[in-house]
């Protein structure tokens, strides 16, 4: 549709959030999809204007919120579906959530703080798949490898990673070899589509040729294309066939 209607939504203002909530459920009856994307990373530790720290604010708390404010009108517009792109970085929160320190007063490092937002998106999704259970709404995760342009923003900070022993070689060939985002684009709008209307609380990833889906956060099935460098993109049709044949068979 060429009907594409920009709102002004800054993640980082608890209050910027509510305007624009506000004027979602003002100019339409109906919410059919809602796709939180945030990824943020900074070199040093700095606050919102409503006092939380900034990576966990914008990445988390603040589509936490967004959601919070459009779940009644989701739930009115059944079937819908919310979608959290989440990041493969929630699988080096080795701690989890430190609930004493969720501010990063006592510690910071950028990897760490932006690692533990992701996995606060995670935990989020699988909740809101819970409480949403039997109203038509479903909610699923995406991890999209670096293929954004926080990929080349994020460089330095995987080099130290690779330096301080927190990443593998195996992580930082992974990072080095990361598909275009035209390799993760069809598997967003999949679980946009109603082919995925059924599917709830799972947590699919991309990287390079491969779409997969993580169970308890662990990697437990996936499809592989072959090389991204040399194989195109999946279309949304044959994920319509794939995922449900493949990943998600019982």
């Amino acid at each position: 549709s060429t009907a594409v209607e920009v709102m002004p939504l800054d993640l980082a203002s608890l209050g910027s959030v509510r305007t624009f909530a506000t004027g979602v459920l003002d100019a339409t009856d109906r919410i059919d999809v809602l796709v939180n994307n945030a990824g943020l990373i900074l070199d040093r530790r700095t606050e919102t204007e409503d006092g939380f720290e900034t990576t966990f604010g914008v990445n988390h708390l603040g589509h936490f919120l967004l959601t919070d404010l459009l779940r009644d009108r989701l739930e009115a517009s059944a079937p819908a579906r919310v979608v959290v792109v989440a990041s493969h970085a929630h699988t080096f929160a080795r701690s989890g959530l430190d609930f004493d320190d969720l501010q990063s007063t006592r510690k910071y490092s950028s990897f760490g703080a932006y690692s533990r937002s992701k996995l606060a998106n995670i935990l989020f999704t699988n909740e809101l798949a819970q409480q949403l259970d039997g109203t038509g709404v479903t909610a699923n995760c995406l991890a999209p490898g670096a293929a954004t342009r926080l990929h080349a923003v994020a460089r330095p900070h995987f080099e130290q990673g690779v330096k301080t022993g927190l990443l593998t070689e195996a992580d930082w060939d992974s990072y080095i070899n990361t598909p275009p985002p035209a390799f993760v684009a069809p598997i967003v709008a999949w679980l946009c589509t109603d082919a995925a209307s059924d599917v709830t609380g799972e947590v699919f990833h991309a990287a390079g040729g491969e779409v997969g889906r993580w169970s308890h956060y662990t990697d437990a099935q996936s499809m592989y294309r072959g090389d991204h460098r040399t194989n195109p993109p999946w279309a949304v049709a044959e994920l319509d066939v794939l995922v449900p044949k493949h990943l998600l068979a019982k």
